[in-house]
């Protein structure tokens, strides 16, 4: 029975160091060094590691986080309508999520990539009427809404959407 510590980078035996010998060699040729904030190592480039990331984008002071008694009310059936609507959700993203365009891709790309956690299409009930907006950044409290057409029946939706949000102080992003 070996008595020790795990490598912190690939989880092998290393008897009483926090790295294995072959982790400690990429050690010495700069492949592997310390997390700053924890001290934990490390194999790739981040600054920081996925606890630390975690922990700063709930401290951090210059995002006030929306206030709970002017929220609206979210139901999260979430599964139910991707379930109901599969068929429309015909793109997928390279972090694996299925969205209806490949425009809702690149923007679910673009924020996963830099950090931005979403929720794709959530159930929003306002006036007892059930909304699905694009996205919504739940971290900061703002749905993002994407309009892709111009038709009349498209834009008609949009207006009566965007008057929803308006009148229940809805904050939400609106990109055409």
């Amino acid at each position: 029975m070996l008595i020790g510590m795990v490598c912190q980078v690939c989880g092998e035996n290393s008897g009483f160091y926090s790295l294995c010998v072959d982790c400690n060699n990429l050690k010495g040729q700069g492949e592997i060094t310390k997390f700053e904030s924890c001290g934990k190592w490390k194999k790739d480039s981040k600054p920081l590691c996925y606890d630390c990331w975690l922990e700063s984008k709930n401290l951090k002071k210059d995002v006030k986080a929306p206030s709970t008694c002017d929220k609206p009310q979210i139901k999260y059936t979430y599964q139910n309508f991707r379930e109901k609507h599969q068929e429309n959700l015909k793109v997928r993203t390279k972090h694996g999520l299925l969205v209806s365009s490949r425009i809702e891709r690149t923007i679910a790309e673009f924020l996963t990539d830099n950090g931005i956690i979403v929720q794709y299409e959530p159930t929003l009930i306002l006036d007892e009427q059930e909304l699905h907006p694009d996205f919504y950044i739940q971290a900061i409290g703002i749905y993002l809404e994407h309009w892709e057409s111009d038709e009349p029946d498209y834009v008609e939706n949009r207006r009566i959407k965007e008057e929803v949000y308006r009148k229940h102080n809805v904050k939400y992003i609106s990109l055409h």
